[in-house]
């Protein structure tokens, strides 16, 4: 089976007309599972209406009226086990374990903080977070999806406003970096696109961009991903993400 993975920085989804935009395209190009980021969301009042609208199941970490908030959209037709120990946290995380036929796999769904410093310290949870997991099960496949806040290759992956690619490393590299080698973790675009310089964010009238929307997949997943891939997408400055997965 081919699951269809998708991963967007939605920057808002109060908006019921552009609610109805995002989740048309999603249900228009068939994707099996989404990661959206900043939805805004504060109250699971708001979120029972959104699963009426979506029709399928949703797991989510709630955010305030103006920030954060992550969510993950199941497809309704999706034949998938999800057992009910659910992780969130803060509006910027979760994590959910899933179960497509006999293929067990995690998809933990992000969006990193913008301030440096609580970026590296968000970046060490998630690392204890796999760490822990990992202990228990060293074969244990991991998808981790969404804004990082960050790149892993500022000379590849990020653009200043003079048009030149940078050279210092994003605050939070290091955490990132550690987070990727101690969890046998790749940046899957990368490993299959090494020399490809394509951006996720583009700041408006402006050069700056930069590929902060990333996918870090178990090494193990490598020979399951079929692609990746960025993509345009509706009502959003990002652009989306997204993966392959051959679950055979």
């Amino acid at each position: 089976m081919a699951l269809n993975i998708v991963s967007l920085n939605v920057n808002g989804l109060k908006d019921k007309n552009k609610r109805s935009t995002i989740f048309h395209w999603l249900k228009q190009n068939n994707f099996d599972i989404c990661l959206l980021q900043e939805t805004h969301c504060d109250t699971e009042t708001e979120i029972n209406i959104w699963q009426k609208e979506w029709n399928g199941k949703m797991y989510f970490s709630l955010g305030t009226n103006m920030s954060k908030g992550v969510l993950i959209l199941i497809k309704q037709s999706l034949d998938i086990d999800i057992p009910d120990n659910v992780k969130e946290n803060d509006g910027r995380f979760v994590h959910v374990h899933c179960k497509v036929d006999d293929f067990k796999f995690s998809i933990i769904n992000i969006y990193a903080p913008n301030a440096p410093s609580e970026r590296k310290k968000f970046f060490n949870f998630l690392c204890n977070e796999v760490s822990e997991i990992r202990h228990d099960d060293l074969d244990h496949n991991f998808i981790i999806g969404g804004d990082f806040n960050c790149t892993l290759n500022p000379q590849k992956d990020r653009r200043n406003d003079k048009g030149h690619n940078a050279k210092q490393p994003d605050f939070g590299f290091t955490e990132l970096s550690n987070l990727k080698n101690k969890s046998d973790l790749e940046d899957i675009f990368r490993s299959r696109y090494p020399l490809i310089k394509k951006y996720t964010f583009h700041k408006k009238n402006s050069k700056i961009a930069s590929r902060i929307d990333l996918w870090l997949t178990s090494k193990l997943l490598n020979s399951n991903i079929a692609k990746t891939k960025i993509i345009n997408a509706p009502a959003s400055d990002h652009q989306a993400i997204i993966l392959q997965l051959n679950t055979d």
